[in-house]
């Protein structure tokens, strides 16, 4: 039971609920949740329909997570609503909510016995979250529950890693 951190793509992991954070407003135009989007036929569209049924803080306050099953019915994306608007070079990332709907993936595992795979950043990337603040998050979500986070490879040597460099503090 816990967190365990392994080096993979979190789209390519073996775990039934592959995580992501989502934001309020509708939108998957950047980062892993574009990736999300162009992978995965309907989950946009879907996606945008449940958050037309409620406000922010209704998802906030409950924890919500949009949940869409793969075509081949191996996997449940499950979009954390953890995001607060749109931007750049500010934090978007409501820990609340983002610890509330993790709450609710933690438990769905438990009830299912299932586990979940993460991003490593998951909120820090587009959304301008804190790793040190996200990770212990996880950890003490997922206490009772099995998550792995997928952490991308290192690029090689001599190449760009600005974004990991960031929420590694």
């Amino acid at each position: 039971m816990g967190v365990q951190i392994v080096e993979g793509n979190v789209l390519d992991a073996p775990d039934y609920y592959i995580v992501h954070q989502v934001n309020n407003c509708g939108i998957m135009g950047g980062g892993l949740a574009l990736q999300v989007r162009n992978r995965f036929p309907g989950l946009f569209e879907d996606y945008q329909a449940f958050c037309l049924r409620w406000s922010f803080e209704e998802k906030k306050k409950r924890g919500f997570i949009h949940l869409f099953e793969t075509e081949k019915k191996d996997h449940v994306i499950v979009g954390v609503f953890g995001q607060n608007g749109l931007g750049r070079n500010k934090n978007y990332t409501d820990y609340e909510a983002l610890e509330a709907g993790l709450i609710s993936v933690a438990t769905l595992c438990n009830a299912c016995e299932k586990t979940a795979a993460l991003p490593f950043g998951i909120g820090c990337g587009l959304a301008g979250g804190d790793w040190k603040t996200v990770y212990p998050i996880i950890k003490r979500t997922f206490i009772e529950s099995n998550a792995t986070i997928y952490r991308l490879p290192s690029p090689r040597v001599g190449e760009s890693d600005r974004w990991t460099r960031k929420i590694q503090g």
